[in-house]
């Protein structure tokens, strides 16, 4: 149910806003438009994958199989190596287990072989989302800074916590620029996509129709942002201590879980669906 209003509610939602930002000729983009569209991405991403595999958990444990969590959070990550860590844990931990390891892994006899392992799993992991060179540079993006991370240490050598605050809002960003390339048809519009976030531009129309589509949806858009975060979690761990608590916060919970189903079952009737973002690699 989880899952399901996961895919619906939110990432279906989200999608209408970044097909229009990406159908929208780049000349006429502003700097918000292209933020708006480049963050409604990332979650549109993360609530349609972690969607179907919140439904593939469910519906094996009705059988009886257990299922480990494929998304953990991701976007509050503390750098781009534990990134992955957290999302599509399945398939890090395949690429690591037959690619990664049967190559030495990190216990080589040469350091610039550890370079050469990341290099190999990461254009891998590139090529095997699609035939296109964005792809290809989407993996070779992530070797780089994974890489960099890797040789300086960072972000664990920082020793204030204001140098750590900092290495993860660079690591976010890093993501969300990674995602347009994962979403542009080539690397020069990407390019151009990644332009338009740095360098700002005015155009009237599409301003007006930035301030439409935040009307429409921006309910959509927080909840998105808020369920990002771990905040369910974080409300029962703080009522585990009070039975009567943390009774009302199950129900509640459990009233919305309910709630948004029969919402988003009405929308997939009415005709309001697209299918899974993950059946396009």
């Amino acid at each position: 149910m989880i899952g399901f209003s996961k895919k619906i509610l939110l990432a279906n939602m989200l999608a209408k806003i970044v097909d229009e930002v990406y159908a929208t000729p780049m000349e006429n983009f502003t700097t918000g438009y292209a933020w708006l569209g480049s963050i409604c991405f990332s979650l549109q991403l993360f609530f349609d994958f972690s969607g179907y595999s919140d439904m593939a958990i469910g519906i094996s444990e009705m059988f009886g199989y257990p299922c480990r969590e494929n998304f953990i959070y991701p976007y509050i990550t503390e750098s781009v190596s534990k990134f992955w860590r957290r999302w599509h844990i399945s398939l890090s931990e395949w690429f690591r287990d037959y690619v990664y390891i049967p190559l030495g892994g990190s216990r080589t006899k040469h350091a610039c072989m550890v370079y050469f392992n990341l290099f190999v799993v990461w254009l891998l992991t590139g090529i095997w989302h699609g035939a296109n060179w964005t792809f290809i540079a989407w993996g070779l993006g992530y070797f780089v800074l994974i890489s960099f991370e890797k040789m300086t240490g960072w972000p664990d050598r920082f020793k204030t916590k204001f140098g750590k605050i900092i290495w993860r809002i660079i690591s976010i960003l890093f993501i969300n620029i990674q995602w347009i390339l994962f979403r542009s048809t080539n690397i020069r519009s990407a390019l151009s996509f990644v332009k338009r976030l740095f360098i700002c531009n005015y155009n009237e129309l599409t301003n007006k129709r930035m301030c439409f589509l935040m009307k429409e949806y921006w309910v959509f858009i927080v909840v998105a942002v808020l369920l990002s975060m771990p905040i369910v979690p974080m409300i029962f761990k703080k009522t585990d201590n009070h039975t009567i608590a943390k009774l009302v916060a199950e129900v509640i919970v459990g009233l919305i879980i309910v709630f948004a189903f029969i919402w988003s079952i009405s929308l997939v009737l009415s005709g309001l669906n697209n299918p899974f973002a993950y059946a396009n690699f």
